[in-house]
């Protein structure tokens, strides 16, 4: 039993420290995780090579979300539309509900593009960290899905009845202390 943990924690050394001497390459490994991940997983996804671009739809219950993962610098980059397009008009209502997200959100900012009329959730993490442990994009792209979900209901939820910001984050900790429970 003993000879067995040894030799999988030398293993795990092991991939980490190769994976040290290919810092160089990190752009390219982390890219080719990302591809392998989404290829293992079986989910619907496209990918841009050129432009270091990957678009995954994933379909829980009655919501399907686009998440899309990017390659920028020294980061990768995850983001969903919350919003694809809102009424102008709502523009009020869309910035209190995005503050009041980012004031419960512990990963990821989200953000209102006034321009598009469009609001998106944000996470970046360090491709060294996704480097030394690829199993931590699964990771955290469960979070990202869970919290985009999240967000996209009560975008959704907020324009399709009308309530004040204020009540639709009310229902939002109502849903997270249930899915705590569960």
């Amino acid at each position: 039993m003993k000879a067995n943990n040894l030799f999988r924690n030398s293993t795990f050394a092991l991939k980490r420290i190769y994976r040290l001497f290919r810092l160089k390459n990190k752009h390219e490994i982390v890219w080719k995780d990302l591809i392998k991940l989404h290829k293992q997983s079986g989910w619907h996804f496209t990918h841009h090579e050129n432009d270091k671009v990957i678009v995954t739809s994933i379909h829980d219950n009655d919501t399907t979300l686009e998440i899309y993962f990017m390659i920028e610098g020294e980061k990768l980059l995850f983001f969903t539309y919350l919003l694809p397009e809102f009424d102008i008009e709502r523009t009020n209502d869309v910035m209190i509900l995005s503050s009041h997200l980012n004031s419960l959100m512990r990963d990821g900012v989200v953000c209102v593009n006034l321009h598009h009329n469009d609001v998106r959730y944000t996470h970046t993490g360090d491709l060294l960290r996704y480097l030394l442990y690829p199993e931590e994009i699964y990771q955290d792209l469960t979070m990202h899905f869970i919290l985009a979900k999240e967000g996209f209901i009560s975008f959704k939820s907020m324009l399709n009845t009308g309530d004040d910001p204020v009540f639709i984050v009310a229902d939002l900790m109502k849903r997270v202390e249930r899915i705590k429970q569960d």
